[in-house]
């Protein structure tokens, strides 16, 4: 099995040609990536200002204007360590499994300013998002991207009702979501993000 790398040219440059010692000649696609870049070529196209981007032979989207989803998958060439800018939304995120018509992507921490703090996806595949307590019974909140290993912060968003004991974790479904008990009367939305074990 030959081992290749793909890299990302100087700025993202398209049609820029890069010569290894080798004397193969390496040219960036549109996105500025050079594809499949033989191991012993590797440092050269480094020395040359190259940045290394992951996995060949996996389709990766730098342009991209929206989140990716369930249909960017293998069938379109992607696959498991792909990676994908929102650039609207200042995201990345990056594939776990490229199944075709369910591929899973994870968003990569991100942050715009050093001071922010980490930016997490929301929604039902996301890291974060909110719930509202309905003041009688659990709460179930769905989450595809939660696992059994993972911990849940929940914080207070907006007040309803009457606020008691902080709400806590009842179970977790892993792939599906998860089950959360607050206090009688309490009606208020709360926020939580889920931090991955890196296990």
């Amino acid at each position: 099995m030959t081992v290749t790398l793909n890299l990302l040219a100087p700025s993202a440059a398209a049609s820029a040609a890069f010569e290894a010692r080798s004397g193969t000649r390496y040219v960036s696609d549109a996105y500025g990536v050079i594809n499949a870049v033989a191991l012993g070529d590797i440092v050269d196209l480094i020395n040359s200002g190259c940045v290394p981007l992951g996995q060949a032979g996996v389709r990766n989207n730098y342009a991209g204007t929206t989140a990716p989803t369930t249909s960017n998958d293998s069938t379109q060439d992607y696959g498991i360590g792909s990676r994908w800018l929102d650039t609207t939304n200042k995201l990345e995120y990056i594939c776990v499994d490229a199944t075709a018509t369910a591929a899973v992507w994870i968003t990569a921490l991100t942050s715009t300013k050093a001071t922010q703090g980490p930016v997490l996806k929301q929604g039902a595949n996301g890291l974060c998002g909110t719930f509202t307590l309905n003041g009688a019974t659990p709460v179930t909140v769905s989450n595809t991207n939660v696992a059994i290993t993972d911990a849940i912060i929940i914080s207070l968003n907006t007040v309803g009702g009457t606020v008691g004991v902080q709400p806590h974790i009842a179970t977790i479904t892993a792939a599906t979501g998860f089950t959360v008990v607050g206090t009688a009367s309490d009606t208020s939305v709360y926020n939580y993000a889920i931090l991955k074990n890196a296990a």
